[in-house]
């Protein structure tokens, strides 16, 4: 690259990730800035000596969309059909959601809402493209959505839920957290530094199924969306990204 042409990479996995996808650290002197998307991903690259200076955390973003207090049912064709189908499916029902699949732990995802078939009230609705779960005709309580949903529909499950149930292995940035956080949705996942650097104190957290069963029996639905003091639009996170990934000093 020809002039003073900045190189910056950005780093989407948690810090144990780090170290298999960077074998030879010495590949990362070739970056004028290194973006981490969450203050426990630093350490990795401290101890593959990375310059502290290089490091630069600026959070994830989301959509705007999100943000939105109502999705309109005036929608293209597509996504129109799949909300009314999904009322029809829902109805009278208590929605806990759990998207993507990625370092998600459904595992515990199944022991808890097996644990939690007496709640008559609550589906588990499990929502990622080509996800494979071992359901069994008991599993009454499961929703797997797993042929795709329009984004417009993914817009309207968040506000249609009660909850965001979110079991992890890891993380780094997690864009369903993020996406519960814009829509004002109670969240309850797994105790991990980049959770808590995400969603703090509105957040729910556990460290296994025993523990999100016990929330999940406690919980009532509250009678307003739950307001987020933090702003990860990406208009906002955008500015960040200028200031403090792509200036020159």
């Amino acid at each position: 690259l020809k002039g003073r042409t900045k190189i910056v990479a950005t780093f989407h996995q948690p810090d144990y990730v780090m170290k298999d996808l960077v074998p030879k650290p010495s590949f990362l002197n070739a970056f004028d800035t290194i973006h981490l998307m969450s203050p426990c991903q630093k350490s990795a690259f401290l101890t593959m000596g990375v310059p502290e200076e290089k490091l630069k955390i600026v959070p994830h973003g989301v959509a705007t969309e999100h943000y939105k207090p109502s999705i309109s049912l005036d929608l293209a064709c597509a996504a129109n059909k799949q909300i009314k189908n999904l009322q029809i499916k829902l109805e009278g029902k208590r929605v806990v959601l759990t998207v993507g699949n990625w370092l998600r732990d459904y595992k515990v995802f199944l022991d808890v809402a097996r644990s939690l078939r007496d709640r008559s009230d609550l589906y588990f609705v499990a929502v990622s493209r080509g996800l494979n779960l071992d359901i069994i005709n008991s599993d009454d309580n499961i929703i797997l959505l797993n042929s795709g949903l329009e984004d417009r529909t993914l817009h309207w499950l968040y506000r249609r839920s009660e909850i965001l149930f979110l079991p992890l292995t890891g993380g780094a940035a997690n864009n369903a957290v993020l996406e519960a956080i814009a829509a004002g949705i109670p969240i309850i996942t797994s105790r991990l530094p980049s959770t808590m650097y995400y969603a703090g104190e509105s957040a729910a957290y556990g460290c296994n199924a025993a523990d999100f069963i016990e929330y999940l029996r406690e919980f009532r639905v509250a009678e307003e969306n739950l307001v987020c003091d933090s702003d990860f639009s990406w208009k906002v996170v955008t500015k960040d990204m200028c200031e403090n990934l792509y200036r020159w000093f």
